[in-house]
């Protein structure tokens, strides 16, 4: 994930012995994520095509629908899947600067980063935020948006996929949460409008990207 205020990589940090916060070793970030990302392609390709999935899903109208949205998001995306997936995600990139420019204390920068450099950093860098941005995608608009809407209508779907994905971005202030928020709003409204779970995969690969490669990124993937 990213810090959207900040425009940095960041994951969850670990506390210090003095109640603070400390930098995590690239290696444990490379390994939280690799595990979210097993764990999402295990549901996937293991799971969902069992016995045991098809049994459950069968006596769950709800989780069946939402099962469903989910694997034909995971389509063939077409073009203007594609073009609504960069637009949401330079909407995304223009509210960071924006917001930043408005609300945020450049002050609050640079909590338990992990700083990467080198082909090798960039490498594992382009990793995490190319599979933080499908597992995410995957996760909040791909199968809990859908299983909200299903009974309680695409505008809670929306809220309740954002609130979800503010809540699980720990670590923040309020202006972070804020900015967590919103993003989560522009990639349910990409989800809602093309169905495409790659759309939203585009978009918050391509902010995460802008976050890490950017000016207000210098390289650092952040734990927050």
């Amino acid at each position: 994930m990213i810090d959207e205020t900040h425009g940095t990589a960041r994951e969850e940090a670990a506390p210090h012995a003095g109640g603070g916060r400390t930098a995590p070793s690239l290696a444990v970030v490379l390994l939280n994520q690799t595990i979210a990302l097993a764990a999402v392609l295990a549901l996937l390709f293991l799971f969902l095509p069992s016995d045991a999935a098809r049994a459950v899903l069968q006596r769950s109208p709800t989780l069946r629908e939402a099962t469903a949205r989910l694997l034909a998001g995971l389509g063939a995306p077409g073009a203007a899947d594609l073009a609504i997936g960069l637009a949401a995600g330079a909407l995304m990139i223009g509210w960071n600067v924006l917001y930043q420019s408005l609300l945020v204390r450049r002050g609050d920068h640079g909590r338990g980063e992990v700083r990467i450099g080198g082909g090798a950093g960039k490498a594992a860098a382009a990793y995490l935020l190319l599979s933080t941005s499908f597992t995410e995608e995957v996760i909040f608009r791909g199968w809990f948006f859908p299983l909200v809407a299903v009974r309680f209508g695409a505008a809670t779907g929306l809220a309740a996929s954002a609130l979800l994905f503010t809540l699980t971005h720990l670590g923040k202030g309020i202006h972070g949460k804020v900015a967590v928020f919103a993003y989560g709003l522009i990639l349910g409204g990409a989800w809602m409008i093309t169905g495409s779970v790659w759309a939203c995969v585009l978009a918050h690969a391509t902010v995460n990207g802008a976050a890490f490669f950017g000016p207000f990124g210098a390289g650092r993937a952040q734990r927050g």
